[in-house]
């Protein structure tokens, strides 16, 4: 009886005497309307007050059973079909509510009938953590990369586990999902994390109790550095960009890449640009990971790079394409570095960098909302210069 299963919650749960002393039922009500049905309503209660919740179902009364809160068995297929979905609903509502009295007694909170109805109304799913990011995630405007970021993780999580609540979100639960997906890399593992904690912290802040300090959560990629081209290196892929044996498959990702090191534009942003905006002289756009406002122009040696090939921005390739050919071009150019298209970028900023000393500028020209982030290859270029004392011999 649904009365039994949900006197488990009134009891005390913690040593303060907080009680969680709402109950709830469904019942009938008694008035009739003109096909002679009657509304199911949720009766919630608390020590002091009862509020009735209309369900929207009317049912005719014969086909209810007070006891079991629930459409009785009928001989006739149609009317067992439509109990059955009714049922269904019944029982959805009531893992609903005994969701809200769990996560009240997580957060050692109080529950009145009140409190519940509103919960139950318009509360996001604060027991199971997929439930609350999928929730949370359709609320909030993302931009095209980030929302595909979120997917993917979202993607993962209902992959690791069909349920997971947030009391068992603990360092075990990492090393789980760590094990889980142990063929990505470093990066994609603290990336996904990354992404995991952004939601966790919404929740936290709803009061809502997790397993793990989120102090002890870390995030770290700094020991993956940033690889970058030299410009003796950008040469060798320039003078093969040019060379009339360059591979036929070779010349739209090995000029994607090159625009990258000449604007230092992301492929998100790179994959928007047409290529009349962009020989016309000075194109503007929105960067399309944070939504910052850009102008850029390309100088005289990009512009001949996209007059060399006259299907660059006409002809659109996706990233994970490029970036396997990048390895091959990379091979045969004897490049020893890992190639991806953002290497392109890097390699922009750290060549922008050791030319002007221009920070300010760069952060700009890259489109970063915190200079912090382009901080990170003034570091890279100062390092080159410590290089350099390996060099003072006596």
């Amino acid at each position: 009886m649904l009365l039994q299963r949900n006197s488990i919650f009134d009891t005390r749960f913690d040593t303060k005497k907080i009680f969680v002393t709402t109950s709830y039922r469904f019942s009938l009500r008694t008035y009739q309307d003109k096909e002679g049905k009657c509304l199911i309503y949720l009766d919630v209660r608390d020590s002091k007050k009862r509020i009735r919740y209309p369900i929207e179902i009317k049912i005719n009364p014969s086909l209810w059973d007070p006891k079991k809160q629930r459409l009785k068995k009928s001989s006739d297929k149609h009317i067992q079909e439509i109990s059955n979905a009714y049922n269904l609903v019944l029982e959805n509502i009531e893992a609903k509510l005994v969701q809200i009295k769990t996560t009240f007694i997580l957060r050692e909170q109080f529950l009145d009938a009140e409190t519940m109805i509103e919960e139950f109304q318009t509360s996001s799913p604060d027991f199971d953590f997929i439930s609350f990011y999928r929730h949370h995630l359709s609320l909030q405007s993302y931009s095209k990369q980030t929302l595909k970021n979120h997917n993917s993780v979202l993607k993962k999580l209902s992959e690791y586990k069909s349920e997971i609540p947030f009391h068992k979100i603990d360092e075990n639960f990492f090393l789980g999902y760590r094990k889980k997906y142990n063929k990505n890399s470093e990066v994609t593992y603290f990336s996904d994390v990354k992404c995991m904690k952004k939601f966790l912290n919404l929740a936290v802040k709803k009061g809502i109790r997790i397993g793990i300090e989120m102090e002890d959560l870390k995030i770290r990629f700094a020991k993956q550095g940033r690889v970058y081209l030299m410009p003796d290196e950008v040469k060798k892929l320039i003078n093969y960009y040019y060379n009339e044996f360059i591979q036929e498959s070779h010349k739209l990702p090995l000029g994607y890449f090159l625009f990258s090191c000449y604007t230092g534009l992301r492929i998100s942003d790179i994959q928007q640009r047409k290529r009349e905006e962009i020989l016309h002289g000075v194109f503007q756009f929105n960067h399309q990971k944070t939504g910052n406002f850009q102008s850029m122009r390309l100088n005289e040696d990009g512009k001949k790079l996209l007059l060399h090939n006259p299907d660059l921005f006409k002809v659109k390739i996706v990233e994970q394409k490029i970036n396997a050919h990048l390895k091959i071009i990379a091979e045969r150019c004897k490049i020893s570095k890992k190639l991806t298209m953002h290497v392109g970028r890097h390699t922009f900023a750290t060549t922008y960098y050791r030319n002007t000393k221009d920070v300010i500028g760069l952060k700009k020209l890259l489109g970063h909302s915190n200079i912090s982030n382009t901080l990170i290859y003034t570091h890279l270029v100062e390092g080159e210069e410590m290089e350099g004392l390996e060099t003072v011999t006596y």
